[in-house]
C-alpha cells in the first residue's frame, strides 16, 4: 500500500478549526480518548492544520521501548494499552504530531468501579482508518485545505509545472 498523510495547504486554510472539530468528533467513541489528533496553527499571516505524517521510517515508532506503537500497512499505529507512557516518541517525532494523555482505566468489581488515576497513553493521528470516508477531518474542511495525499502527490504538487 501507498503511505499517505493529511496535508493542509495554508493559503486556503481559514483556521475556523473544523477540521479538529470532526477530529474530536470521530473519536469521542468508547475505548478512545476524545482529544484532537489535529491541530490548526498560526505562522505569522496564516494558519495550518497539522497532523502525523505517518513516516516511512518513523523515529517515533523506533523510539517506543515497548511497541506501543508500530507499523500498520500504510499508516503508523498506536496501541494505547502498550503504552507506558514514557514519552520517548513525543521526543522523536520531528513534527510535534504526538500528545500524552491521561486514560483513566475503569475495573468493576463486585458491583463497584475503581477508576485509575494516572494511566498514560499517547495519542496522535490514525487517518480515521475505520472509516470508509476516509478521516474526518479531510471531509469536513470547509475550504478543501486538507488532503489525504501519497508523498508522490505531494512532490507533485510541489513541483513547478
Amino acid at each position: 500500500m501507498v503511505r499517505k498523510y493529511v496535508l493542509g495547504k495554508s493559503k486556503t486554510c481559514v483556521g475556523c478549526k473544523t477540521c479538529m472539530t470532526a477530529c474530536l468528533t470521530k473519536h469521542f467513541e468508547d475505548d478512545d480518548i476524545p482529544l484532537f489528533r489535529i491541530n490548526v496553527v498560526k505562522l505569522g499571516d496564516e494558519t495550518i492544520a497539522l497532523a502525523c505524517r505517518h513516516c516511512e521510517k518513523a523515529p517515533c515508532v523506533n523510539a517506543c521501548p515497548v511497541g506501543a506503537l508500530y507499523y500498520d500497512l500504510d499508516r503508523v499505529a498506536v496501541n494505547m494499552h502498550r503504552c507506558i507512557g514514557c514519552s520517548g516518541c513525543i521526543n522523536n517525532c520531528p513534527y510535534g504530531s504526538l500528545v500524552l494523555a491521561n486514560r483513566p482505566q475503569s475495573k468493576v468489581a463486585s458491583g463497584l468501579t475503581a477508576t485509575s488515576a494516572q494511566n498514560f497513553s499517547i495519542i496522535k493521528c490514525d487517518l480515521c482508518f475505520d472509516r470508509e470516508q476516509g478521516p474526518a477531518c479531510v471531509e469536513a474542511c470547509t475550504t478543501k485545505s486538507l488532503r489525504l495525499l501519497s508523498m508522490d502527490e505531494v512532490n507533485q504538487v510541489a513541483s513547478p509545472a
